[in-house]
């Protein structure tokens, strides 16, 4: 893993009808993973939310005799385990080599408390992956 910091950490100047205030107000960094490279693990404390900036990623579970259950397949805007819970739900992994957003969990949930824009902008990013 391979993270940038030149100019990843940006505030708003979008209007709230924008599909990127989200990620353009809650603060996070760009992280690079290879293919094959694993974001997060399944039962992993759920510290941050994602959002693809290029490539593709394949989100799934562990199933007891060892072989994998394919929940799903994220491509570039698409934004994966914003989970409820404390921990992850499903495994993530770069399919390819990826750059994704990363956003720790309590700058977006005190945003959630503050700003209803950024609530209806997030459901709306959930309701198309």
């Amino acid at each position: 893993m391979s993270v940038v910091f030149p100019n990843a950490i940006h505030v708003a100047t979008r209007p709230p009808c924008s599909l990127d205030l989200v990620s353009s107000t809650v603060p996070g960094i760009h992280v690079s993973y290879a293919q094959g490279e694993e974001i997060h693990g399944e039962g992993e404390p759920a510290i941050y939310g994602y959002r693809i900036l290029t490539g593709v990623v394949r989100t799934f579970r562990v199933m007891p005799d060892g072989r994998r259950q394919v929940e799903g397949f994220h491509f570039p805007a698409d934004v994966f385990s914003m989970e409820l819970g404390t921990s992850y739900e499903l495994s993530a992994e770069a399919v390819s080599d990826a750059r994704i957003l990363v956003m720790k969990r309590s700058l977006i949930d005190s945003l959630l408390d503050h700003d209803p824009g950024i609530a209806r902008e997030l459901l709306r990013w959930s309701y198309q992956t």
